[in-house]
């Protein structure tokens, strides 16, 4: 029995440590070198990056500069913090860890100031709710084989097919997919063309770290196929000729605002590759932890981690498509980062375009 109750004891003790962590934005004073990198703007961005800007007078400023890395080893040398993702455009990086140690970040001299996540840190920890499938509305829709008739009715909703007889079908443009995971897309017969013209031009897990954007989650094979797919009198994308990057942002297994610092790092890697148009099929409102969910106050456009990443990408001459969420029958409003104003978000309709009730709304 003693030793029961020894187990039970430590067991609880490893639960309250375990919520007792906090997450938070470190910002950091300044960057180094950054006259000299904005005088020679291809040390720290790709020509087409740099293309890009010239083509829309966006400003190479001192938010294109790296973060010191030094700072961020001198961060993750702190014992208990752990460093989860980082941003240039707005010096900082996410962290984890007990406040105590995070509440000594503010002392150290390159540290700007630190946000936590949880903006009243007056509630005690909270264990967060069971796990949830943030795609549950779509998944209930049972798998359709498709041919080209069932793409006529979407492409057509939205005119693509009189932009296809244009000729504007994509071609020369560079596309950012980001999503939850794209399981498929080095054997899927659907993106046999685009893989043999080499127009699959990279992939990257920012949540693992890792090249492979192969999950188990398919909601970003999905979303993507609406976009680049292509089977011969069978099935053609909305832009079949553009080229593409896949980033993995979204961990289905959580919901914590560190995923908005990894879709803004997604941004920044595509921004220095000249990415022209991002696509996300995502959004963010509530947490696991209460405490770390945004409530309608928050979703202004300028305060949550997205919303301040997107104006930053909308600002550096990206076009972002965003969805509006799909809480249009509990929270309501639409997540971030629908908020932002650098944001071009899309609500829902059905095959008649009659806007579908699940679909977010708002302001």
């Amino acid at each position: 029995m003693k030793k029961t109750v020894l187990l039970l004891s430590f067991l609880f003790f490893q639960v309250i440590t375990a919520y007792s962590q906090e997450d938070a934005l470190v910002f950091f004073e300044d960057k180094e070198n950054v006259e000299a990198a904005l005088a020679n703007p291809i040390s720290i961005l790709t020509q087409k990056a740099i293309d890009r800007k010239l083509l829309h007078n966006t400003p190479i400023d001192a938010r294109d500069v790296p973060v010191n890395e030094a700072y961020i080893t001198a961060i993750k040398n702190i014992f208990g913090i752990t460093v989860f993702a980082k941003s240039k455009w707005m010096n900082c990086v996410y962290v984890r860890g007990d406040l105590e140690n995070l509440e000594t970040l503010e002392g150290l001299d390159f540290v700007s100031h630190v946000e936590f996540a949880d903006k009243s840190l007056n509630l005690g920890p909270i264990i967060g709710s069971s796990f949830e499938d943030k795609f549950f509305i779509e998944n209930q829709t049972k798998s359709i084989v498709y041919d080209y008739g069932a793409a006529t009715n979407q492409v057509e909703m939205i005119a693509a097919n009189f932009l296809h007889l244009q000729d504007f079908t994509g071609t020369g443009i560079d596309v950012a997919v980001l999503d939850s995971g794209f399981p498929g897309v080095l054997t899927n017969p659907a993106f046999e063309t685009l893989r043999d013209q080499g127009r699959l031009l990279g992939t990257y897990n920012f949540i693992t770290r890792e090249e492979s954007a192969d999950t188990s989650s398919s909601h970003g094979s999905k979303t993507f196929s609406d976009i680049g797919g292509y089977l011969e009198n069978e099935f053609v994308g909305t832009a079949p000729g553009a080229s593409f990057y896949l980033y993995v942002t979204e961990d289905v297994t959580q919901e914590n605002p560190v995923e908005e610092a990894w879709w803004v790092e997604a941004l920044e890697r595509a921004d220095s590759l000249g990415v022209r148009i991002v696509n996300t099929s995502l959004g963010y409102q509530d947490y696991d932890n209460p405490a770390y969910t945004h409530t309608y106050e928050d979703l202004d456009g300028f305060t949550t981690i997205a919303a301040r990443g997107a104006n930053h990408a909308f600002d550096k001459g990206m076009l972002l498509l965003t969805s509006a969420g799909n809480d249009g029958q509990s929270f309501g409003f639409i997540a971030t980062p629908a908020d932002a104003p650098g944001c071009f978000s899309i609500g829902a309709v059905d095959q008649e375009g009659v806007y579908a009730g699940f679909s977010s709304f708002g302001p």
